[in-house]
């Protein structure tokens, strides 16, 4: 092996043992435990994490998300090897004035976003994702959507 290969091989070593060493699957996989279920104020471009049965609302209350289902889940599972990467449909019922509206989004497939009372709502992550954890396993978070909103 010639010499100037060695340290390029030692930094790619290093490099994946530090991002293997990134944190426990909780903290990673669901940063919304233990936090409460309302924001105050929202920018006019935010990402939220909602959990599911959970209602999350933003912009000093004039915008509420609850992410009611997890209608399909059909992702490539982390520790398989997949020919496509499949897909997640979540059900959020979105409520921003006098403007209410329930809306099946995908994370990969369209549709992928949905407008209320001048509010974009668009999927972003879900989390955990397949393959990480046991379906039996006690300690498997709750799911939860990372979207994004927009005022318009």
């Amino acid at each position: 092996m010639p010499s100037a290969i060695r340290p390029l091989l030692a930094t790619c070593a290093l490099a994946v043992t530090v991002a293997a060493c990134g944190g426990t699957p909780s903290q990673v996989d669901n940063p919304t435990r233990g936090q409460p279920s309302t924001d105050s104020a929202a920018t006019r471009n935010d990402t939220v994490h909602v959990t599911l049965g959970a209602e999350r609302t933003l912009d000093d209350g004039r915008i509420a998300i609850r992410f009611v289902e997890l209608v399909n889940e059909s992702r490539c599972p982390a520790n398989a090897m997949c020919i496509h990467q499949g897909d997640a449909t979540v059900r959020l019922r979105v409520t921003a004035g006098t403007s209410s509206r329930e809306a099946a989004l995908n994370l990969n497939a369209e549709p992928k976003s949905v407008s209320v009372g001048g509010y974009a709502i668009s999927t972003s992550e879900l989390y955990p994702y397949p393959g990480t954890y046991d379906d039996d396993d006690p300690r498997k978070p709750v799911p939860y959507v990372v979207l994004r909103v927009v005022r318009q």
